[in-house]
């Protein structure tokens, strides 16, 4: 087997020979991953990080405190079935980015995430805006 690539050829499907063990080759493929499933785990990822950033929050005495007090620190929402459902909102639109990101056809699937996307990173700026990076000194 040739595992020299020549011009012309789909540098996607090039073949790269790895020890195999006891003097043997067995050879790699690289191949395309389809953009649709790029994005869905994007978005995947997008859900896991207000997850991390939920869960360790936790661990900052005004979070719990205010959490107890039925408020949200340093912005002073009360923490009511209509802050809830909000919140539910909130992390339901990347759950459903997902399944758009891999069944929408090209052209809605580029707008929809470029919208989306953009609307999630400025509202993620807002919300720093203003929150200390201290943990436990508060």
């Amino acid at each position: 087997m040739e595992d020299v690539v020549k011009a012309g050829d789909d540098v996607q499907s090039a073949r790269t020979p790895v020890s195999a063990g006891a003097g043997r080759q067995a050879y790699l493929q690289d191949t395309k991953v389809d953009v649709k499933v790029v994005l869905g785990g994007l978005w995947i990822s997008t859900l896991f990080v207000f997850a991390y950033v939920d869960i360790f929050g936790f661990w900052r005495a005004d979070v719990i405190n205010g959490a107890l007090a039925r408020k949200v620190p340093d912005a002073g929402f009360a923490i009511n079935q209509t802050f809830l459902a909000f919140t539910t909102l909130y992390i339901l639109i990347p759950s459903l980015m997902l399944v758009v990101s891999l069944v929408a056809p090209a052209r809605i699937n580029r707008a929809a995430n470029i919208v989306v996307s953009l609307i999630y990173a400025a509202s993620i700026v807002v919300t720093v805006i203003g929150t200390g990076w201290s943990v436990g000194t508060r």
